[in-house]
């Protein structure tokens, strides 16, 4: 009897774990209840697939991790990066999934001139575009830090305007 219960458990535990795999890789819950209803579940084969996709994932998580130090680094000025590694760790289906918003937003022509003027830019004056695009966040984001108050807001708004206003020039 001690036996089958404890083998009991054993498999209510790799059932569970099965569907908190299933979950990690964002499976619904009627879609794992539909694969491991099906008589030829294999639960080596759905293992071995699980740990296939979350190597997959870990990979892309490294590398969006190394994007992110690359940026820092540049934000710091202890970098140059070009422009694709900015993009390192995002799929080509996600880049264009944000071309398509741009186009759908904006129209072909604002995507089309914008990639342009970013390929006319040429490295340095990129690198130029950059810093003096993070010295206006940062100097927006300290200014966000301080709030607004009644007496201030039209005086405050007017400045976050002129140095939000500096962005302008730099992509023409």
């Amino acid at each position: 009897m001690r036996t089958v219960t404890g083998n009991m458990a054993k498999n209510r535990s790799r059932s569970c774990q099965q569907i908190l795999f299933f979950r990690e890789l964002d499976f619904s819950l009627d879609e794992i209840k539909t694969i491991m209803a099906r008589p030829d579940f294999d639960a080596v084969e759905a293992l071995q697939s699980h740990k296939a996709l979350l190597q997959k994932r870990k990979e892309r998580i490294d590398e969006l991790l190394n994007t992110i130090t690359k940026t820092i680094k540049n934000i710091k000025g202890a970098k140059l990066m070009e422009i694709k590694e900015y993009y390192q760790g995002f799929s080509d289906e996600q880049i264009e999934k944000y071309r398509e918003e741009v186009k759908r937003r904006w129209g072909e022509k604002t995507l089309k001139d914008s990639e342009d003027r970013v390929k006319k830019m040429g490295k340095e004056k990129f690198a130029a575009v950059q810093a003096e695009s993070d010295r206006i966040f940062h100097t927006i984001a300290d200014n966000l830090a301080k709030g607004a108050d009644s007496k201030n807001r039209s005086g405050r708004g007017c400045e976050m305007a002129a140095v939000a206003g500096e962005l302008q020039p730099l992509f023409r």
